[in-house]
């Protein structure tokens, strides 16, 4: 998943490029569908009529085969955070711009994930879904259950994040604000605790009693 960038959006300069954020998320804040006027969602892969994102229509959508040519760049887009990397710079075979993160339209991946038979399992962060980087702060913009009705997210608990250093998943920002020292001693923490959460998992499958635990969305 990357974002072709219009305007702006596509200038490497970070003055220019915040300013064309600024634009988008005054526009988002309007309505999501104003996205596709500063940016355009290009998905690379190789599942053809049959992938979840086939049917993709919210936003103005790109459908490109992932070859051994585009590979690499493409990957190397789809986690090019804007202002923090630079963007990759026309792909071969995908239309000509600059490509960032794919979760600046599609944050958490608020797919319709259809109605076939068995579960898509979504690990994920928290216990709901955003669709796009400028609603983080929009609680009303989450994504509702339709898209989800055969997706299985795990998610951990409040009572695991609260054993979290600071109550929290930690995030890029630690490096900047935590010396080294407290820094490898908090992830080797968050570590430990994931471990956790990993075997609890692992009881509960092999118990059988998953589905008590199961919670709409």
């Amino acid at each position: 998943m990357t974002t072709r960038c219009k305007g702006l959006l596509g200038v490497e300069d970070s003055r220019v490029q915040l300013a064309g954020f600024v634009l988008g998320a005054l526009a988002n804040a309007v309505s999501r569908k104003t996205l596709g006027l500063h940016m355009e969602r290009v998905v690379f892969h190789t599942a053809g009529d049959t992938s979840p994102f086939a049917g993709l229509k919210d936003l103005p959508s790109v459908h490109c085969p992932l070859t051994r040519e585009n590979l690499r760049p493409a990957l190397i887009a789809s986690g090019s955070i804007p202002m923090v990397l630079a963007g990759v710079h026309d792909i071969p075979g995908a239309p000509p711009g600059t490509y960032r993160d794919g979760g600046v339209v599609d944050y958490h991946l608020d797919v319709d994930y259809g109605t076939s038979d068995g579960l898509v399992l979504y690990p994920h962060f928290y216990p709901y879904v955003v669709p796009g980087w400028f609603d983080k702060s929009f609680k009303w913009r989450r994504a509702g259950p339709l898209n989800f009705r055969r997706a299985l997210i795990i998610t951990p608990s409040p009572a695991h994040l609260a054993r979290l250093p600071g109550g929290r998943i930690p995030d890029r920002a630690d490096f900047t604000g935590m010396k080294a020292d407290d820094r490898i001693r908090a992830w080797k923490q968050v570590l430990t605790e994931g471990d956790r959460m990993a075997d609890e998992l692992r009881e509960r499958i092999a118990s059988g009693r998953i589905a008590e635990h199961v919670q709409p969305l």
